[in-house]
């Protein structure tokens, strides 16, 4: 029963998706996009709070981005995008214990990401494209004090954005505004760390 349960939706998602597929790509335009972007990061829940303790409290903020992606059109709708992410942050920390002497003090850090989305433009209006993404890959960078994230480790990223057009005639070149959201998993030292955060991001696509 279980089975037929999940041939069904397999059935159903290939039946909703194939219109996309078959589409060619747009005549007189190259099936290869590129694009760079840049943006703002926000962490979420409670590993990008404070957290105090007897003697050394601290707290991980996610700052600026910036990235770049080439994608393969498989149709006029579809297409497959591989995406390269530097993503910046700042570890700050607060050292208290007794009659010694307060200290403060704050460590850099970058996660470095590369990624394999599916990428479906579902709606047009004369130069205005929405699009939606969502794929995964590996990340790479401590950080997190005290059983933080590892050297490397996993994402799922998911996400919507609108594309503007810059000719009247052609979908490139466009300028791009989007926001996604990140789920990183960590399986090191025999239990998944997980946490999230929020990105928005402005880019130039040709």
């Amino acid at each position: 029963m279980r089975a037929m349960k999940r041939l069904c939706l397999f059935l159903f998602v290939v039946q909703v998706i194939s219109p996309y597929l078959s589409a060619e790509p747009a005549s007189g335009s190259s099936p290869w996009a590129f694009g760079i972007y840049a943006g703002w990061s926000s962490g979420l829940g409670w590993d990008f709070d404070w957290h105090y303790r007897s003697s050394i409290s601290d707290k991980t903020t996610l700052r600026g981005h910036l990235g770049a992606y080439t994608r393969y059109e498989i149709s006029d709708t579809f297409g497959v995008q591989l995406d390269a992410n530097y993503q910046a942050g700042l570890n700050e920390w607060t050292f208290r214990y007794w009659d010694w002497p307060e200290e403060q003090g704050e460590d850099r850090f970058g996660i470095y990401s590369l990624s394999l989305q599916g990428v479906l433009h579902f709606l047009q209006i004369r130069r205005l494209r929405v699009y939606g993404l969502g794929g995964g890959g590996i990340s790479s960078g401590a950080w997190g004090e005290y059983g933080g994230f590892s050297e490397l480790y996993y994402h799922l990223v998911g996400g919507l954005g609108v594309k503007f057009g810059l000719s009247s005639s052609r979908v490139r070149p466009a300028l791009s505004l989007g926001g996604t959201f990140h789920h990183l998993m960590d399986p090191a030292g025999g239990s998944t760390r997980t946490a999230d955060y929020v990105r928005l991001s402005l880019g130039l696509e040709f």
